[in-house]
């Protein structure tokens, strides 16, 4: 099963990253394997200051191999190793768009993208493991939402 999570960031600087990634394992619980894109963000988390090469690249991974962690990174310009929150990503433009059409002002609060944010994640989250059942009296498939909050019957 996979889900999305979604974080503010102020910057796009390994500092606002890292607070980023602390929130997430703060909510979500330790992450042991971390698979993202090759931005510059993700690589300056792992490689403060230190020009990216594939052997910082190898020495990074085996240090949080040490650690007990993996952390794969996708070639640069291969967008298509990421397929699956690419797909996930374009879910959450789209709700984005239904919102911001039904907004009557030109601005949005911080507070109001952060709570919009939140909504679009969960909407993402569930989607069904297996196609619905047909008939009423089938209990509805289990989908990412309810595995993370442990939540069986909850409404969208």
């Amino acid at each position: 099963s996979r889900a999305i999570h979604m974080e503010i960031l102020d910057t796009m600087d390994t500092a606002s990253f890292r607070m980023a990634f602390t929130r997430f394992q703060s909510i979500r619980g330790v992450c042991n394997y971390l698979r993202s894109d090759a931005g510059s963000n993700f690589m300056g988390a792992r490689n403060e200051g230190v020009e990216i090469t594939e052997e910082t690249i190898t020495t990074t991974k085996n240090m949080w191999e040490q650690q007990g962690k993996i952390w794969d990174v996708n070639p640069p310009l291969a967008s298509h190793f990421g397929g699956v929150w690419e797909r996930a990503i374009g879910q959450v433009r789209q709700i984005i768009q239904g919102y911001v059409v039904n907004q009557t002002s030109d601005a949005m609060s911080r507070e109001e993208f952060h709570t919009m944010l939140a909504l679009a994640a969960k909407i993402v989250n569930s989607t069904p493991l297996w196609n619905a059942p047909e008939s009423p009296n089938v209990s509805e498939p289990i989908t990412p939402q309810h595995l993370i909050t442990q939540v069986y019957s909850e409404a969208l």
